[in-house]
């Protein structure tokens, strides 16, 4: 899709509906968090522009009053009920402000197709530029995640931002090509082993990745 067809209202920031806040105490119970301190709104579908014009999207998770601090997730995988209960809810229901951000090409953000790493440092940076301009932003975030959303922060992280206090990676190599192993008596006869993406169709009509070893 293009960034022209990205989303066209204005997003508005939403309460947890009954069905969600069931979802969430169903979650916290099973996986033992922490009781919530406080209450949230979520305002999806954010628009974030980039230095070559296309446009992002980002949901935003926002505490009921004073914020501890910001949550930053850029994923390509989307970010559906189960997930963002896992994500969202707990950093959220614990005072943080969350930013759901979807990588270009996946679930709505523009891009004619998703084409991992060649981007994310460009759209790190970006992301980060639009943060800094949000009335709410208090002035420094962390990031979280694991295998690509892992891979989205250490591509923040070739030029960290001073804002950026805390980045928990896991599973996530900061070179994929350290990964790919050739076998075989000649150039000809080859089989590589390591990490592979291809893109899908999500229900939006735009590509999300599979993966693969």
């Amino acid at each position: 899709m293009t960034a022209s067809s990205a989303a066209t209202s204005m997003p508005i920031a939403e309460a947890r509906t009954r069905q969600r806040r069931a979802v969430d105490a169903a979650l916290r119970r099973l996986l033992k968090l922490p009781r919530p301190k406080t209450d949230y709104t979520v305002t999806r579908d954010l628009r974030i522009p980039t230095r070559d014009g296309v446009e992002l999207l980002a949901d935003h998770y926002a505490p009921l009053g004073a914020a501890a601090g910001t949550v930053l997730v850029r994923s390509p995988y989307g970010f559906d009920p189960i997930f963002t209960a896992l994500v969202g809810n707990p950093f959220a229901a614990s005072g943080y402000h969350v930013v759901l951000a979807r990588c270009r090409g996946t679930f709505g953000s523009a891009g004619a197709v998703f084409e991992p790493w060649i981007r994310e440092i460009d759209d790190a940076a970006d992301t980060v530029a639009w943060l800094r301009k949000q009335s709410w932003f208090g002035g420094r975030f962390a990031t979280v995640g694991g295998s690509y959303m892992g891979f989205t922060q250490w591509a923040l992280l070739m030029n960290p931002p001073p804002e950026l206090t805390a980045a928990v990676i896991a599973v996530a190599p900061h070179d994929f090509s350290r990964l790919i192993t050739s076998v075989g008596p000649s150039p000809s006869r080859t089989v590589s082993s390591g990490p592979t993406w291809s893109p899908t169709r999500n229900s939006s009509g735009s590509s999300a990745p599979c993966y693969a070893t």
